[in-house]
């Protein structure tokens, strides 16, 4: 069916049998029939300074609640480290899939989405070198999280080194 502005209203079921209307949107207005964007509505992300104002339980409240993303926090604490750490050179390595795990993060966790450093002493996780304060461990790759990691993991945090 068409609708004036040239937007077309369908009729479709959901997979109970329940029927609904579902509007086709067209490219030069990019609202629907009843006026509504038909983007995805995201908050403003969080600034550095919010951030900072923030422990690890209120992150996590604050991506539950759909204020910001497990990725938008991860970006904040991407540039942190990248500003601090050449001056403190505390963090050693950046896990590479950190983006990937945020993307995917799992809110439910009591620290679901919130990012997270990661000392190796005493831990070590699937696919990424420990250093262990030694060169000896260079080259070796563990294949398995530990179980301090796996539990940190159960917590719902974006490991990101």
């Amino acid at each position: 069916m068409e609708v004036p502005g040239g937007d077309r209203v369908a009729t479709c079921m959901d997979p109970d049998g329940a029927t609904f209307a579902a509007h086709e949107v067209t490219p030069a207005s990019g609202l629907t029939v009843d006026g509504s964007p038909s983007w995805p509505q995201r908050h403003p992300s969080m600034t550095h300074d919010e951030y900072l104002r923030h422990d690890a339980t209120a992150l996590a409240e604050r991506v539950r609640a759909g204020d910001v993303t497990a990725a938008e926090l991860l970006e904040i604490a991407l540039a942190r480290i990248d500003s601090l750490n050449p001056k403190l050179n505390a963090v050693v390595r950046l896990m590479d899939d950190a983006s990937d795990a945020a993307a995917r993060s799992d809110i439910s966790g009591v620290f679901g989405g919130v990012p997270f450093l990661a000392q190796d002493l005493v831990s070590s996780y699937a696919g990424h070198p420990p250093s262990g304060a030694s060169r000896l461990l260079k080259d070796f790759v563990i294949d398995h999280d530990s179980e301090l990691a796996s539990r940190v993991r159960d917590t719902g945090v974006t490991i990101l080194g």
